[in-house]
This record gives structure tokens, sequence and C-alpha cells, in this order.
């Protein structure tokens, strides 16, 4: 086997989000990290909000180490999100990594739990009761407005309690670790009322990262993946970095090479059968 570049690592802390949508790549490109990084002993601690990183780890990259380079966490409740932080808290440190595999699922799960913990009722039991509660109640001549623009969380009163129970996972795991992040999220379209600040970051891309609002503007790094034209191809393009070259619709071929050693400027040195 032909000598192969090893990444080495350095003390810039890694904020990366990935964006993307299905089959865009997003969780292929950090598991090529996970595969690059394997020898200088990074651990990459995951949680898997959709029960693909095992299958993927097996099939497309036998050489990990399920376990021991590679920590799984599977969450899809609010409880086990809070369990899988509290666990990667305690054992992530300096050279390894955190990757939240879709990070915008905890949004709608906090929404689920705060409903069970204040209304005591299932949260699709909640809208379908509120919805009903509006065509009961609501003036006739209004009610395919109101319909349309129903909302039944009191803006003033829930939201900011939902954020906060929200930040209570995302803000440690950004903060309070040493450890590298790589969080991906789905997208979702820009709507017309938008704020300027997120026209202004996202509108050449048509699209936002989905889940919680400020999400992507917690991060140093933000990329979005698309599938290119030819199947099996996949584009990066930057949304935004901190004092790093931007990608533009460039083909992925190597990205633990093309972003950690071209734009992060990682250093490498050359391994033998690696």
């Amino acid at each position: 086997m032909p000598p192969r570049e090893r990444i080495l690592s350095m003390g810039s802390r890694e904020r990366i989000l990935s964006m993307g949508s299905y089959g865009a790549g997003k969780s292929y490109q950090w598991l090529c990290l996970a595969q690059w990084l394997k020898p200088q002993g990074a651990k990459f601690y995951v949680i898997d909000t959709d029960d693909t990183v095992e299958r993927m780890v097996a099939e497309e990259f036998p050489d990990l180490d399920r376990g021991s380079n590679v920590i799984l966490h599977h969450a899809y409740t609010w409880p086990a999100y809070m369990k899988a932080q509290a666990a990667i808290l305690s054992a992530a440190g300096v050279g390894d990594w955190i990757v939240f595999d879709m990070a915008d699922a905890p949004w709608k799960a906090v929404q689920s739990y705060f409903v069970s913990q204040v209304f005591d009722k299932d949260i699709s039991d909640y809208f379908v009761e509120a919805r009903q509660d509006l065509a009961s109640h609501g003036d006739k001549t209004k009610r395919g407005k109101d319909a349309k623009n129903l909302k039944v969380f009191d803006g003033w009163m829930d939201w900011p309690v939902i954020n906060k129970i929200y930040d209570s996972l995302v803000m440690p795991l950004i903060l309070d670790s040493s450890a590298h992040l790589y969080f991906t999220a789905k997208v979702t379209p820009l709507r017309d009322d938008e704020s300027l600040a997120v026209r202004e970051l996202y509108g050449p891309y048509g699209v936002k990262p989905a889940g919680q609002k400020d999400l992507g503007h917690l991060f140093h790094t933000v990329l979005l993946f698309q599938q290119g034209q030819e199947r099996g191809v996949w584009q990066i393009t930057t949304v935004k970095d901190r004092g790093r070259k931007y990608f533009d619709h460039e083909k992925l071929i190597n990205f633990p090479i093309q972003y950690l050693v071209a734009k992060a400027r990682w250093p490498v040195s050359q391994q033998v059968g690696l």
C-alpha cells in the first residue's frame, strides 16, 4: 500500500455545522474524519438521532471500531438526549470529536417534552385539541385564516421556556467541552418573513439549517453539502467560516484533506500502510 498522509491534531478547536438534504453526504464526511484521525487516537462521540450510523460504519467504514474510536449514543426522546449529553461531556477530551448527527431533531423533541410536562399530553393530541378548539370557538368568517396561522404556543410564555430547555442540551456541548464539534442538520427553505440576519447569511443558498432558528449562528463554520448531477458525487459550499477560504460548489474528493488541511491548516505527516 502506498504512503498515505496522516492528519495531525492542532490547537484550533473546530465547530462545524454541515447542512444538506438527505443523501448529501453529511454523515459520510465525519466518518471520513474518524477514519483519517483514527491513527492518532481521536475518539468520536456520536449522538445518532435516526439510527443510521451503525449500518454505515459496518458497511462503509469497517476499519472503524464501534465502541472504541466511534462511540454511539442512540437518542430519540428528550431524556435520552440529555443522558447522551452527560455521558459525552464526561468522556470527550482534547483531540476528540463530538458529533450530533441530525442536530435539528432535538428541536421537535424538546417541544414534545414541554407539552408532556406542562399539559400532560402527547404533542399530537395537544395540537389536535387546539385545532378542534379553534374550529369550535373561532369566528367563522376568520376561521380559514386562523386555522392557517394556528399557533398553539404562547409566544410570550412558552417559547422562551422551550428555548431555555433546548439550550440546556446544546450549549454545554458547544461551550463546556474541549472536543471538536461536527453537527449535521437537514435544510429547510427560506421563508419570506425571515429576519434580516438570516436572509443575509442564507439568502444566496435559498435554504437554512432546519431546527432551532439560532443553530447556525452557534458555529464558526457552516458548510452546505449537495449532491452533484452525477450519482455518488457530492459538492461542498461554504456558507460561513472564520478566517478561512471558502468552498464554492467544489467536488468533494477527500473532506479531511480538503477542509482540515487545505482550509484549516492542520499539519500532516507520511505514514506507510495507514
